[in-house]
Parts: structure tokens; C-alpha cells; sequence
């Protein structure tokens, strides 16, 4: 990443596996609400949180590509929110101070990315 004069957040985010990894590490951790449990683990949700507070202060369209899972069906494509940002209420409800203190940052970052996913947040 060193390299880059601005990291590829762009290129992380199309990155599906990548995103799902990212996500399975949180849910992990986050659904059994034990994060002290295994010290690596903690450590490993902790910088994945980082990750995801910063992919969220990106453009508008970035942070919809992280909230939202378009779903294809029969009657056509719906958007749904993705398991990332329903993650985001378990983590104001963990025991642990920092997982509370990023879920607040993710907010935060999403309601400053503009007006039409303040108001997605605020459902």
C-alpha cells in the first residue's frame, strides 16, 4: 500500500471476495459478542473495524457499494443492506468500548457522506 499516493479503496471494494472476507472476520467475532475470547482474533476484528470506519468515508457511491447487496430476482434487482452494515448495531451493542467506538465512527462517516445516506442510517 505504500506505494500508492492514495490507497485503491476503489479496487478493494469491487473485490467481492475480499469485502466478504472482511465481513466474515466481524461476524465472527461480533455474533458471539466474546471479542476477548482469542487475543489474535480481537486484535485481527479490531483492524478490520479501522478498515471499514475508512472505506466509509469515501464518495457516496463507495459507501453504497459497502451497505448495500443488490439482490436479483424474479420481479427484478432489489437493494437490500448488506451484513456489513447490519453489523453496525451489533457492534453498539458489544460489551467492548472499542467496538462501540468504531460502530459510532461507521455512522458517523456515513452520515457525513451525504444527505441520501443519512438518511438510509437514520432508518
Amino acid at each position: 500500500m505504500a506505494q500508492f499516493t492514495e490507497p485503491p479503496v476503489e479496487a478493494i471494494c469491487e473485490h467481492t471476495q475480499m469485502k466478504a472476507f472482511l465481513v466474515q472476520i466481524l461476524t465472527n467475532v461480533l455474533s458471539a459478542n466474546v471479542p476477548h475470547q482469542n487475543e489474535v482474533v480481537y486484535y485481527l476484528t479490531l483492524e478490520t473495524g479501522w478498515i471499514f470506519i475508512n472505506l466509509l468515508y469515501g464518495s457516496e457511491d463507495l459507501c453504497k457499494s459497502l451497505i448495500f447487496d443488490d439482490e436479483i430476482t424474479e420481479h427484478g434487482a432489489t437493494r437490500r443492506p448488506s451484513l456489513a452494515f447490519r453489523l453496525i448495531p451489533a457492534m453498539l451493542r458489544s460489551n467492548d468500548d472499542w467496538f462501540v467506538d468504531q460502530a459510532l465512527w461507521m455512522l458517523g462517516n456515513l452520515l457525513g457522506s451525504s444527505k441520501g445516506l443519512s438518511e438510509v442510517v437514520v432508518e
